[in-house]
């Protein structure tokens, strides 16, 4: 169901992006539409795009950086560094930083996935602003944050000044109710409601995730469904934060915090009110996430390469549901299975729970934390011709190897048990027995 809502709103009542900004921009309120300079509690950049931060920033006359502590640079683009021009992007990185005083730089070891390390850190927290040279910035929102993808030249004046500017986005509300199939996890929920709403439903807009399927969901698929965000369009996204969230926010966060979220009553330019009753795992199909289909009637396409990680699922809980998969079962021997953790907690924690060695001893390839292959730069790439399958938020075309490989999305459980069958497969047919094969 796709609600529209007139504007005949409380004039007081607010969304969540609305009161966060209006906070951070110094006023009582800010409409939508309105462009308005606010303060950041956070600037986020990887080592491959901060060279060209660096010298936007060189080129404002600006001398020191706002906050050195509030400043987060990691190497999770090209870490281990792939080729000389990454090593000597990232020499200069640090060249910076140690000049610069920054103190939150996540060198290889203490580097993970950006959207990862940022809630484990205490780097972000509800309420709070931060924004990076990233399209992913918005999975802070699983955190109450409210997380922007800015560009190089924003990200240099937030650098020097501690502000960007922000146009005011409308808010949009996706409600879900409903308890899917047993497999089905957050990206598949995700998956679904960009293949039903489309790639331009937010665009621009502030997605705000509600309802009783999202209140019972814990921290790590909130990321997820915040990550996923940006595949329909969304400038930012929100879940909005329990008790629990806060727990763990307060446990690690380096500042005071108010957590907020949007008033009884608020304006909003749309809100969809969606079942996810008995929904099953899905794929989506080369090339885009909208392309999003039920597993079976993908079932059986070929793979070269299974890869499981990203800032979308390369959490501790999506190595668990992976490791629940190929636990006594091996890798198909035409297909390549690659693993990243998000971060090195998450190696650490998967460590001590076995499932590293679960993976392992399935045939996995474990690589080290960080974005690997999803950007199409580092470690993993895919041949011309060669097909896989990702648990990453998009498949366009070159996203993970040249223009003529093919990429499809699944959360997963669905990518163990495919890299197991050589082929796209639901977990049932490989837990329960079935002899899938590749077609």
């Amino acid at each position: 169901m796709n609600d529209e809502r007139p504007g005949c709103m409380s004039a007081l009542a607010a969304t969540f992006a609305e009161k966060v900004i209006a906070e951070h921009a110094g006023r009582q309120r800010v409409e939508p539409g309105e462009i308005v300079g606010a303060r950041v509690d956070l600037v986020v950049c990887d080592e491959l795009s901060f060279p060209d931060v660096i010298t936007e920033f060189e080129q404002l006359g600006a001398e020191r950086v706002f906050d050195g502590g509030r400043v987060l640079v990691v190497a999770d683009h090209e870490t281990p560094a792939p080729s000389i021009e990454a090593a000597n992007r990232m020499a200069e990185t640090r060249r910076f930083c140690a000049s610069q005083a920054i103190t939150n730089l996540l060198d290889a070891g203490t580097a993970g996935i950006m959207h990862v390390v940022i809630p484990e850190r205490g780097l972000a927290a509800p309420g709070e602003l931060i924004c990076g040279y990233d399209s992913h910035m918005l999975t802070a929102g699983g955190l109450g944050a409210l997380g922007v993808g800015v560009g190089a030249t924003d990200t240099a004046v937030a650098l020097a000044f501690g502000e960007i500017w922000l146009r005011v986005p409308e808010s949009v509300q996706v409600r879900l109710r409903g308890v899917p199939s047993r497999w089905a996890a957050p990206k598949d929920v995700a998956l679904w409601v960009c293949s039903t709403l489309g790639q331009d439903a937010c665009l621009y807009r502030s997605l705000e995730w509600t309802g009783p399927y999202v209140e019972r969901l814990e921290l790590e698929g909130r990321f997820t469904l915040a990550n996923m965000s940006i595949e329909v369009g969304a400038k930012t996204a929100a879940v909005e934060p329990d008790r629990a969230v806060e727990a763990y926010a307060r446990a690690r966060a380096r500042r005071n915090f108010e957590p907020l979220w949007s008033d009884e009553g608020a304006e909003f330019a749309h809100v969809h009110e969606l079942d996810v009753e008995g929904l099953g795992p899905l794929v989506a199909l080369p090339h885009s996430p909208e392309r999003s289909v039920p597993v079976a009637e993908a079932a059986g396409a070929r793979l070269d390469q299974v890869f499981i990680g990203t800032c979308t699922n390369g959490r501790l809980g999506d190595l668990r549901a992976a490791a629940e998969v190929l636990h006594g079962r091996q890798v198909h021997p035409a297909t390549r299975l690659l693993v990243f953790p998000g971060s090195p907690d998450v190696y650490r924690a998967a460590l001590a729970e076995g499932l590293i060695e679960t993976l392992a001893e399935a045939g996995a390839l474990v690589g080290p934390a960080g974005c690997g292959p999803c950007a199409g730069i580092h470690l993993g790439l895919l041949a011309d011709g060669e097909v896989g399958l990702a648990t990453s938020s998009r498949n366009f075309p070159g996203r993970m190897g040249g223009g003529l490989s093919e990429l499809y999305l699944s959360g997963p459980a669905v990518a163990a048990a495919s890299a197991v069958a050589g082929c796209i497969a639901s977990p049932d047919d490989v837990v329960v027995g079935s002899s899938v094969g590749v077609a």
